[in-house]
């Protein structure tokens, strides 16, 4: 809801990662990958500790980078 409402906000970052990771816990892996990669690509001047977890999160759930 937080990331919907405001896009924009410096804590749009961290919402989105948040939902991706929500997304993914409850069985919804493809969109919450999505989300999650997309936190680096819509954000790419978020704060560092965003970014890197992130990356954890990416590694952690393993979500694929390409459709190969």
């Amino acid at each position: 809801e937080g990331y919907q409402k405001y896009p924009k906000s410096n804590k749009a970052p961290i919402n989105l990662l948040k939902l991706g990771v929500s997304l993914v816990q409850i069985g919804e892996k493809d969109q919450g990958c999505l989300m999650i990669s997309g936190v680096k690509e819509q954000y790419p001047q978020a704060n560092q500790s965003v970014l890197q977890k992130a990356k954890y999160e990416e590694k952690k759930f393993e979500c694929k980078k390409d459709n190969t």
